[in-house]
């Protein structure tokens, strides 16, 4: 009896969960997921619906920092809208508006000096002031994952829950360094935006000690004593470009004798560099863990900030640097055009043909750069 009314249990059981009723179910469940798409993407389309670059643009130059997350993306992905973007915040020379552009300041240095550190505290310092802060943080590249270990960001967590502090990390790659078009283009987004200081810390290897000169006003070279001969760190080019030297953990042992050995060689080549504009280098100590000596790097950023623009070393600066980046559009362009030709089936099957025939790779090359002036892409 008992068994049979178990069966009857689960008969009543099994005729309660009818198909029909899945079916039902999935049905409401996605009218009812419609019905929420469709609400967001009516009062909130600029999140579901990528917006034009003039959108975009205007939304950045509002201050709204998704908006500026997104155009930095862009430009970062190399998109052409990036670079249109870029291209629409471009504010020349000659207009009223370029008197209130941010100024851009370049922080390089060996490994293990402490740039992020500096960084940091440069960042409340200004903060203090009433500055609104940027800073993008070129981080070195995963030889396993080839991202970004971004451990720039996680050194200035204090500056960065500040909300008118805004950093972007960045992985470096490239022959620059990470630096060159990206670095100039994501700067002027941030400066759109609205933050009046704008920093960019490199990796500290390669080639991005002297060209972070080429997308930065002001150019903070950082050594510190007890890393072998420290003069003879400052590789040809570096202390060139620097337009204040900083010795920072200057409380350790050593330190006395580089702040004297770096003032002796910036008095004999950095003063070399400088001396039509008349900006002699400071050499200044700090313990930037303590905040000890940020103050006097302040104070040296911005007289060299009001030294550029008195002395008009400041417009030649933009000059140099605005002929670096058509430099480096022209030069994305050509390569990019250059790999689309190499990659068609009709260049390939052509250098086959020539090789057959018996040309080496230099006729080759030439015959084929002749051609490409008359190179159509093929549907």
């Amino acid at each position: 009896m008992h068994r049979q009314t178990n069966r009857e249990g689960a008969k009543t059981t099994k005729e309660l969960i009818h198909p029909c009723s899945f079916s039902t179910s999935f049905v409401f469940l996605f009218v009812s997921l419609w019905f929420v798409h469709r609400f967001f993407a009516a009062f909130a389309p600029s999140r579901f619906n990528f917006p034009d670059v003039a959108g975009l643009a205007t939304r950045i130059r509002g201050g709204e920092r998704g908006a500026l997350a997104r155009g930095i993306s862009l430009v970062e992905a190399g998109d052409a809208r990036g670079r249109e973007l870029a291209a629409a915040l471009y504010i020349a020379p000659n207009t009223t508006d370029a008197q209130d552009t941010a100024h851009t300041i370049g922080i390089t240095g060996p490994p293990g000096a402490g740039k992020s550190t500096l960084t940091d505290a440069l960042i409340r310092a200004y903060r203090a002031r009433g500055e609104r802060v940027a800073v993008l943080a070129v981080d070195p590249v995963s030889p396993m994952s080839g991202g970004a270990t971004l451990g720039d960001r996680v050194r200035m967590m204090t500056a960065a829950s500040d909300p008118d502090v805004f950093i972007r990390s960045s992985a470096a790659r490239g022959h620059d360094a990470g630096l060159g078009l990206t670095a100039v283009q994501v700067m002027r987004l941030m400066a759109a935006a609205g933050y009046g200081r704008v920093f960019v810390e490199t990796v500290g290897t390669g080639q991005d000690g002297v060209s972070v000169a080429s997308v930065a006003a002001t150019v903070l070279l950082v050594q510190t004593p007890g890393a072998g001969d420290e003069v003879q760190a400052l590789k040809a080019g570096v202390l060139e470009i620097a337009d204040v030297l900083i010795v920072n953990k200057a409380e350790t042992p050593g330190a006395d004798a580089l702040l004297y050995d770096l003032r002796d060689v910036a008095h004999a080549t950095g003063t070399r560099e400088h001396a039509y504009s008349g900006w002699t280098p400071p050499v200044l100590p700090t313990t930037a863990i303590t905040d000890t000596g940020i103050e006097a790097v302040i104070d040296a950023i911005e007289a060299h900030r009001m030294h550029l623009i008195e002395s008009g070393e400041g417009a030649s600066r933009r000059a140099t640097r605005l002929y670096a980046e058509v430099r480096a559009l022209m030069r994305h362009d050509v390569l990019t055009a250059t790999d689309a030709y190499l990659r068609d089936p009709a260049t390939i099957a052509r250098a086959a043909a020539l090789r057959v025939a018996g040309a080496d790779p230099l006729v080759i090359a030439r015959s084929l750069l002749a051609e490409q002036e008359s190179y159509a892409p093929s549907e």
